[in-house]
C-alpha cells in the first residue's frame, strides 16, 4: 500500500509540474482600416516578439496565444500600410489593431513629343476622392504628389 502512495505522489508531482506550466490565455487580434467604414483586413501578416505567427483570415481575425502574464511585442503589416507596433497582453481579450494606409510618392514626369526635352512650369493636376492638388513641374519636367496607397 506504501509504494502505491509513492507512485501516486509521483504521478501527481509530474503532472502537476508539466501541466502547472502552460498556463496562459488566448486572445484574439482582430485588423481593420477605417475608409467612412470599418472593413476587416484579411491577409495582413501578424509577428509576436519578431516571429510571423500567420495571417488574419477573412474576418481580418488571428488568436495569439499569450503565455502567462507576459506582456509581448506585436507587429502587424500589409502591403500599403503602415507597419503596426504595440504590445499584447494575457489579460487582453480581444485586442483591435488599425492599419493607416500608406503614402507614397506619385510622379509625373513631362517631355515634349517631338524633342523629349523636358517641360517645365506645366501646372498638373490631380483630382481624386474629393480633393483637388496643382503642382508645377520643375526644370527637369517632374511634377510629384504623395498619395495613398492603392487609392
Amino acid at each position: 500500500m506504501r509504494r502505491f502512495e509513492v507512485y501516486l505522489f509521483i504521478a501527481l508531482f509530474f503532472a502537476f509540474i508539466f501541466t502547472g506550466t502552460a498556463y496562459g490565455e488566448t486572445v484574439f487580434v482582430q485588423v481593420f482600416e477605417t475608409n467612412k467604414t470599418i472593413n476587416p483586413l484579411p491577409g495582413a501578416l501578424v509577428y509576436v516578439n519578431d516571429t510571423l505567427i500567420g495571417k488574419t483570415d477573412d474576418e481580418g481575425t488571428i488568436e495569439v496565444f499569450v503565455p502567462g502574464t507576459e506582456v509581448l511585442p506585436v507587429k502587424v503589416e500589409k502591403f500599403g500600410y503602415e507597419t503596426w507596433n504595440g504590445e499584447i497582453g494575457a489579460h487582453d481579450a480581444q485586442f483591435l489593431v488599425e492599419l493607416q494606409k500608406a503614402k507614397i510618392a506619385l510622379t509625373v514626369q513631362l517631355h515634349d513629343a517631338d524633342t523629349m526635352d523636358p517641360v517645365p512650369g506645366v501646372n498638373v493636376t490631380l483630382e481624386g476622392a474629393g480633393s483637388v492638388v496643382n503642382v508645377l513641374s520643375g526644370s527637369n519636367g517632374t511634377a510629384g504628389f504623395m498619395v495613398q496607397a492603392r487609392t
